[in-house]
C-alpha cells in the first residue's frame, strides 16, 4: 500500500507542474496559486476592474465609491477571485449587484484589464476582457 502511495505522490508530481502551465497559459490563472511551481518565473500584477454604463454608443464610468456596500464587496470579491483565477471567474455577481442597485440601468459592462509580461518584448503589455450584463 505504501509503494502504491508513493507512486502516486511521484506521479502526481511529475505531471502537476505541467498541469499547472495549461492552467496558467488557458485560462490566465495566478502562476503563484494552486500550488503552482511557475510563481518564481512570472509576475502576476493586480487585475484592473471597473463598470461603466452605455450611454450615446460610448461608455462611462460608473463611479464606484458611489456604490452601496453590497456592489462594492462583490466588486473587491470578484477581483481577489479574478487575480488568483484568471478567466476562470467571471463578473456576473458583481454585475447583479450593480444592476439591482441601479434601477435606472438598463445595461451593465465590465471591463477587466489583466497585465502580463510579454516573451516577446520583455515588456508588460494587458488584455482587455469585457462583459456586459442586461437587466
Amino acid at each position: 500500500m505504501k509503494s502504491k502511495l508513493r507512486l502516486l505522490v511521484l506521479v502526481w508530481a511529475g505531471l502537476w507542474p505541467f498541469a499547472h502551465w495549461a492552467l496558467v497559459a488557458q485560462y490566465d490563472i495566478n502562476p503563484w496559486k494552486l500550488g503552482g511551481w511557475a510563481m518564481y518565473a512570472s509576475p502576476k500584477p493586480p487585475v484592473m476592474v471597473a463598470a461603466f454604463r452605455e450611454a450615446d454608443g460610448s461608455l462611462q464610468v460608473l463611479d464606484e465609491r458611489a456604490f452601496a456596500e453590497p456592489a462594492r464587496e462583490a466588486l473587491e470579491r470578484f477581483r481577489i477571485r479574478r487575480h488568483a483565477l484568471g478567466k476562470l471567474v467571471e463578473p456576473e455577481e458583481p454585475a447583479r449587484a450593480i444592476l439591482a442597485e441601479q434601477a435606472a440601468l438598463p445595461k451593465v459592462t465590465i471591463l477587466v484589464q489583466t497585465y502580463y509580461l510579454s516573451t516577446e518584448s520583455a515588456r508588460m503589455r494587458s488584455t482587455i476582457d469585457r462583459y456586459s450584463y442586461d437587466r
